[in-house]
């Protein structure tokens, strides 16, 4: 496979970096790095001052000149130093953007576990536990997505499509076709 980005096309993108504005993030950005010193995080502020450029690459390749706040979810690649820490940090991330983007992730990781869980057969959880643990976290998802309306619910109906996706999983298994 060749290169997918040519060189032009990179310094292209790098200076339209320096017409990307950050003004009505900066403030948000200090804050969540501030949030996340006070938990432990290791970001020196060299590399907080080095992560608004990610913030605003972000921000280029969602086609916007501007940055919203969404955009610091890039930030959870970039300000752990051991894997051990990359849940925790996500999880913070999602949650001071968007309260309801934490509940997602929460959900789907749980989800997630229970189907491998399954999947893998290393533990005695039946078939039927499997699927209903899951269902009850997809149910509980499309609850939660209309309550709050489908247009603040995007990271939840992510985790809803995908958590669908392991029970329609389990359900091959249900009927023998796995």
């Amino acid at each position: 496979v060749g290169p997918t980005l040519t060189l032009s096309s990179l310094v292209l993108l790098q200076e339209s970096l320096e017409q990307v504005d950050d003004d009505a993030y900066v403030d948000k950005h200090e804050e969540l790095t501030d949030k996340l010193k006070n938990e432990g995080f290791d970001i020196s502020d060299r590399k907080a001052r080095e992560s608004l450029t990610l913030v605003k690459a972000s921000a280029v390749l969602s086609g916007r000149d501007h940055v919203i706040l969404e955009d610091a979810r890039i930030l959870a690649h970039v300000y752990w130093n051991n894997p051990e820490e990359v849940s925790k940090l996500k999880s913070m991330i999602w949650e001071f953007i968007n309260p309801h983007d934490k509940y997602a992730l929460e959900q789907y990781d749980a989800a997630t576990e229970i189907y491998q869980k399954y999947i893998s057969g290393k533990t005695e959880i039946l078939l039927n536990e499997s699927f209903n643990g899951i269902k009850t976290i997809a149910d509980d998802l499309k609850k939660r997505i209309a309550e709050i309306g489908e247009g603040k619910a995007e990271k939840l109906q992510e985790a809803y499509e995908k958590v669908q996706v392991y029970r329609e999983d389990l359900v091959q298994y249900l009927m023998g076709r796995k």
